[in-house]
């Protein structure tokens, strides 16, 4: 079970990756992933909420719970 979960998250990981815009994603500060119990990454938020697939995008670190 557990190989079968390794492979999915790569899959993710791999997916995520290739949503980013720009070359490389930020990494993420000591204090963003404060308070973080598990992994923290940064991902990709839309500027306007009300509009995502048109707005413009900016990077926020995230907890993770796997």
């Amino acid at each position: 079970m557990q190989a079968t979960q390794g492979s999915n998250e790569a899959k993710m990981d791999r997916y995520s990756r290739r949503l980013m815009i720009g070359s490389t994603a930020p990494t993420c500060t000591f204090n963003e992933c404060r308070g973080c119990k598990y992994k923290c990454r940064a991902e990709q938020v839309p500027v306007e909420g009300n509009d995502p697939i048109n707005s413009a995008y900016h990077y926020k670190c995230v907890c993770h719970r796997s």
